[in-house]
């Protein structure tokens, strides 16, 4: 499979409270952000062995090419690279897509990762072994 874009950057670190440090990935393709991702190494949720993936975001001209595909991928080689056993991620219901894709990708439902982050709002878990 040719991949699907033309550049995969870390963007930088960013600091969000509660959540602590964070690293932006982005895809690149033709020039424009196809796509992007938010690794959270040390996130209460992630796990000691593990990085708590949030964010992914496909550009909706780019979906059906691949790029989640390629996220999820550079996610994994970034987990391994760090010595993490597993990815976690979260997502609401109305996220229908988010979890066809997750479990597309081979996570599974893990209900210890669940959480409630605004009232009225809740968060189902799922997790990938590496």
């Amino acid at each position: 499979m040719t991949r699907p874009y033309d550049l995969l950057v870390t963007g930088g670190d960013v600091y969000l409270e509660g959540l602590g440090v964070s690293e932006v990935d982005l895809l690149v393709r033709d020039g424009r952000i196809a796509g992007a991702v938010t690794l959270y190494p040390h996130s209460d949720g992630a796990q000691p062995d593990a990085y708590f993936v949030k964010g992914l975001a496909v550009r909706p001209s780019e979906r059906g090419n691949g790029v989640a595909t390629a996220l999820l991928e550079w996610c994994k080689e970034r987990a391994r690279n760090a010595g993490r056993v597993r990815l976690v991620v979260t997502t609401t219901p109305e996220m229908g897509h988010a979890r066809a894709l997750y479990t597309k990708h081979g996570f599974v439902r893990d209900a210890r990762l669940d959480d409630k982050p605004l009232p009225g709002v809740t968060a189902t878990g799922y997790v990938m072994e590496l």
